[in-house]
């Protein structure tokens, strides 16, 4: 078992947030870290930051494109 299937499984989306956020400074056009910090913070209720985080992963790899617009969409939504 990795650490983000464990932080996953325990729900501490907190520190997953932050290894994310490191990914993100290792591997800056990794879209993968984006899209994950997008679903962890908005699980903290962090839509603004999902938001964001969603759109970079968008921006970085076009297959995240409609996974993102319907994320978008559910935050519009809320």
């Amino acid at each position: 078992k990795n650490i983000y299937s464990y932080l996953v499984e325990k729900k501490n989306y907190a520190v997953l947030s932050i290894l994310l956020d490191r990914m993100e400074i290792i591997e800056p056009n990794e879209a993968r870290w984006y899209a994950q910090n997008a679903m962890a913070r908005y699980l903290l209720g962090d839509t603004m930051r999902a938001l964001a985080e969603i759109k970079k992963a968008m921006e970085l790899d076009n297959s995240y494109k409609a996974e993102g617009e319907n994320f978008i969409k559910t935050i519009e939504e809320k």
